[in-house]
């Protein structure tokens, strides 16, 4: 697997692109995602607080305290073990759980709703992953597996445009290093992701957020195009993967712990009209990390870096003869949390090059 290349005087951040119309873009998709899940969430929390009221919640608050502190003593004596720290903290949050429901007489059925919230919020999460209806990128392996058509438009590096971009909404991302490198077609992704959740049980229901939290590295290259004639737009680009690795964590803090923490990379091609964007996007990974409380964490390297991909878009819209757009080939990394008493944590690294450009109308 390659290194990725190192930012220098011709890595490009910012975007010459005026109005920045791909950031506008994907933060309206991004809020039209969230908003059936802030919805769900909302109903749970409200379930949640008939189920366990306040002065069950201070319980939970003192027991979770008490388990805690029992275990940081115990963690004294395992003399740095890893294998005996991790046993300590299974057990530590074992005997929560079993306090927790001798405690609280709503804890079964707290735990027989969540269950439930989770499945439906699976069902939401899935339907965010394969994005919005509508025209979508085919995906093949090889440099020419299917030649564009006669008189298309051929871009190869440098690229006159790029486009780069960090969405990160509520300030989890704790260093960021993305970049395009039009010179030789060059996109890269990498940046961390941090949230640490401690917020007593007490402090609203259970902690959850009514909105997960998210980050999204947007990297892009392409050209100007004028159309000859009225019709479609095919784009075609080969682009090719040198490296690619995600390394994802949850981590306990005890309590009514939780956590999702998913990963998505995609290749889209983009066709700005103005303030108009036509988004055509395939989906080139999709992942995610769950815990009841566990602590888990995997690294990601599931992208193919021995091929070219070549991609392919048509436009459902017709365009205009004479009207001038912009044609991007770009990638994108999504991070997205949601948890309770739980610390997330994300480094993503994905290193393409975009080699050639075909852009056609037909």
């Amino acid at each position: 697997m390659s290194t990725i290349p190192l930012k220098d005087r011709r890595s490009r951040t910012g975007s010459t692109l005026r109005g920045n119309p791909l950031r506008a873009h994907r933060l309206a998709r991004q809020e039209a995602a969230d908003r059936p899940l802030r919805r769900l969430t909302r109903e749970y929390h409200q379930a949640c607080r008939k189920l366990i009221p306040a002065a069950d919640l201070k319980r939970a608050a003192a027991i979770a305290h008490a388990v805690k502190l029992e275990w940081r003593q115990a963690s004294l004596k395992a003399g740095g073990d890893a294998t005996r720290l991790e046993a300590l903290k299974d057990a530590a949050r074992r005997k929560f759980h079993r306090q927790a429901a001798r405690a609280l007489p709503g804890y079964r059925k707290w735990l027989a709703l969540t269950r439930g919230y989770r499945k439906v919020q699976l069902q939401l999460d899935s339907h965010a992953l394969s994005g919005a209806a509508g025209p979508r990128l085919d995906v093949a392996w090889g440099e020419r597996p299917h030649a564009p058509p006669p008189g298309a438009l051929e871009f190869v590096p440098p690229f006159p445009l790029f486009d780069v971009q960090m969405l990160d909404p509520r300030g989890r991302v704790t260093a960021d290093t993305s970049f395009a490198g039009p010179a030789a077609g060059n996109l890269v992704n990498n940046f961390v992701f941090d949230r640490d959740e401690s917020t007593p049980a007490i402090i609203g229901a259970f902690g959850l957020t009514t909105r997960p939290d998210t980050a999204t590295s947007l990297a892009s290259c392409g050209g100007n195009v004028t159309l000859p004639r009225t019709g479609r737009l095919q784009v075609n680009a080969n682009v090719r993967n040198y490296y690619n690795k995600a390394v994802l964590s949850l981590r306990d803090r005890f309590g009514f712990s939780y956590g999702k923490l998913g990963l998505q990379v995609r290749l889209f091609i983009d066709v700005i009209r103005g303030r108009d964007v036509i988004h055509l996007p395939t989906t080139m990974l999709a992942t995610s990390l769950d815990s009841d409380g566990d602590d888990v964490s995997r690294t990601v390297t599931d992208i193919d870096n021995s091929m070219l991909f070549q991609v392919e878009g048509v436009t459902e819209e017709t365009l205009d003869a004479g009207e001038r757009v912009q044609v991007m080939v770009g990638s994108e990394v999504y991070i997205g949390s949601e948890q309770d008493d739980m610390d997330s944590h994300a480094s993503a690294v994905y290193y393409w090059q975009v080699r050639k450009m075909f852009v056609a109308v037909i």
